[in-house]
């Protein structure tokens, strides 16, 4: 016995037309969903944040350091990474990263992240050899 090719194309149909519901509904234009208060921190908030500080190495330096200011955040000679307060004012913090390195050591980076509670991620990679000090600005919206 054959099979009857407009009552499979019947059937195939009604099959898309029970998938087209829920797509329909996730698909669709809906209100967003309503901020809850203190969800998200706002960028023009004064004083510090709490975050994550990440510090990632490709060749292991003699030593380095993260300051705000005259303040450092950290100091060491291995990859690190930690909770600390970050002082973001009006979505804004600019950090000094100074690091120095072996002799011999080829051209070589270093990775700096960035996550403030409330803010996406920032990282910025800066490059040197012997040594580098550069400042280093993340904005946040």
């Amino acid at each position: 016995m054959r099979a009857w090719p407009p009552l499979q194309a019947v059937l195939v149909l009604a099959a898309l037309g029970l998938l087209a519901v829920p797509l329909v509904h996730l698909t669709g234009d809906s209100p967003p969903a309503p901020r809850v208060a203190g969800d998200v921190a706002e960028p023009d908030t004064p004083g510090p944040v709490s975050g994550w500080l990440a510090v990632r190495f490709a060749h292991a330096p003699i030593e380095a350091r993260v300051l705000v200011g005259d303040e450092v955040l950290w100091e060491g000679a291995e990859d690190a990474e930690l909770a600390l307060s970050l002082p973001i004012e009006d979505g804004h913090l600019e950090l000094a990263v100074e690091v120095q390195w072996p002799d011999g050591t080829p051209h070589t980076a270093v990775e700096v992240e960035i996550t403030p509670d409330g803010y996406e991620s920032r990282k910025e990679t800066l490059w040197g050899e012997a040594e580098t000090r550069e400042i280093v600005d993340f904005h946040f919206r």
